[in-house]
């Protein structure tokens, strides 16, 4: 049997690893989402939202929503959710928009996606988006698409 013959099948060898050939590295590698960061997110309002019709419900009715961010592996390995308080939709010319001004902390991993789900206070979606963190980092300001229609 030749060396490199010897050297493969581990004959003749005192050694538990092979004599040649790429070694494995003793450090462990980080996640294939990167590492878990935290988000702060910073909520000041919505605008463009459908101008509900009060013509039955009175010109003072206001809808309520809340706005949910939820990250989740595609394999269900972690998970992290925070929603903002619900707010009022403005009254006149400020109907379609809602002020929150909140500061809120979401845990992800730096390529994971997040969902964004604008609810109106009967727990309805109205508007839903999903985001990278990267792409979230990146611009200060998000559209979503239009209504759900639900």
């Amino acid at each position: 049997m030749s060396d490199y013959q010897s050297a493969i099948s581990g004959e003749g060898t005192d050694t538990s690893g092979p004599a040649f050939g790429p070694q494995l590295a003793r450090a462990e590698l980080p996640p294939p989402l990167g590492k878990l960061i935290q988000l702060r997110l910073e909520l000041d309002g919505l605008r463009g939202l459908p101008k509900t019709d009060t013509s039955s419900k009175g010109s003072n009715t206001q809808s309520s929503y809340y706005v949910a961010f939820n990250y989740t592996t595609a394999h269900s390995e972690a998970s992290s959710y925070v929603r903002s308080s619900m707010a009022q939709e403005g009254i006149g010319s400020l109907r379609g928009t809602v002020q929150w001004n909140e500061v809120l902390y979401l845990e992800s991993f730096e390529l994971g996606i997040i969902s964004i789900v604008i609810y109106s206070s009967h727990r309805h979606p109205q508007h839903a988006t999903s985001v990278t963190v990267g792409g979230l980092l990146q611009q200060s300001e998000h559209s979503l698409p239009p209504s759900l229609g639900v």
